[in-house]
């Protein structure tokens, strides 16, 4: 059986301090003490409040002289070792990413049809366009007018019947008109990218004030909201590579938020914000 001598409990080493893009930086402690304290020294060390509690790493080296070696990283503010205690970092990390969703829209769904329906105050005149848009692509070749006589169905007509309604001028009679010629020419859907913000946060659930926020959820926000919700969407440095300033003429719907473990007392809080440029307020009410 071999023999050890000297100091035999996990006795902590000199620190480091380590910096990696993405991450930012870590503390690096280390125990070295015999094999057989190393299992207990773990144990103990993971438990809520233990000296291993909110490490984002953990090594075992053990050598063959009868000794271990336990390395630790710790999510720190800064590599500066001015403070005897580092002030953990809260989120570890932080990353924000620009995503997409492939989604299938009617025509009439497109931002500018839905903006020229929506200068049509009546329900019921709106409701009579889109049925006679339907019923002509449908193949329906005659309807009744106003006055209960049937007459020819066509774009001439429909475009006719609309024709020096109030708020509605030439460039929205076109839009009409183009919506009418794709849908006769077989467009029934098709598919349109939509813009999503992503902001992933990683915790030390030991250590962490952070919350998944449920403010909103659902609403519509202006793109002057979102970056009120979300400061860091302007100065992160990798929400700086989306450019968001660039997707600003956009409402942002806010996703419920997920929470996911990742690893060994570590969660990753997720936020999603889906991009619309217009959208249906008596579904989501007024933006915010």
């Amino acid at each position: 059986m071999q023999q050890l001598a000297g100091n035999l409990e996990m006795t902590e080493q000199p620190t480091r301090r380590r910096f990696r893009m993405g991450m930012g930086w870590t503390l690096v402690r280390s125990w070295r003490g015999a094999k057989s304290k190393c299992a207990a020294f773990l144990t103990a060390g993971v438990q809520a409040g233990g000296v291993l509690a909110y490490a984002t790493d953990l090594e075992v080296q053990e050598d063959l002289d009868g000794m271990a070696i336990v390395s630790a990283d710790f999510a720190v503010v800064d590599g500066t070792g001015s403070q005897p205690t580092p002030t953990a970092a809260d989120p570890i990390s932080r990353v924000w990413k620009l995503d997409g969703n492939d989604i299938e829209i009617t025509p009439f769904a497109l931002p500018e049809v839905q903006r020229v329906l929506a200068k049509f105050t009546q329900a019921t005149t709106r409701a009579l366009l889109i049925a006679d848009i339907r019923a002509l692509v449908d193949g329906q070749r005659t309807t009744t007018d106003e006055n209960g006589d049937t007459v020819t169905l066509d774009s001439d007509y429909i475009i006719g019947s609309i024709t020096g309604t109030q708020g509605i001028n030439f460039a929205d009679l076109t839009v009409l008109q183009n919506l009418i010629d794709a849908m006769a020419s077989g467009v029934d859907s098709f598919p349109v990218s939509q813009y999503v913000l992503r902001k992933t946060e990683t915790v030390a659930v030991s250590v962490t004030t952070a919350r998944a926020s449920h403010d909103r959820v659902g609403k519509m926000l202006t793109y002057q909201t979102l970056n009120t919700l979300e400061p860091t969407l302007a100065n992160d440095p990798t929400a700086l590579l989306i450019d968001a300033s660039g997707i600003k003429d956009f409402f942002y719907l806010k996703r419920r938020p997920l929470t996911d473990p990742v690893n060994r007392g570590q969660w990753q809080i997720v936020q999603e914000y889906w991009a619309f440029e217009a959208f249906n307020k008596f579904v989501y009410g007024e933006a915010v």
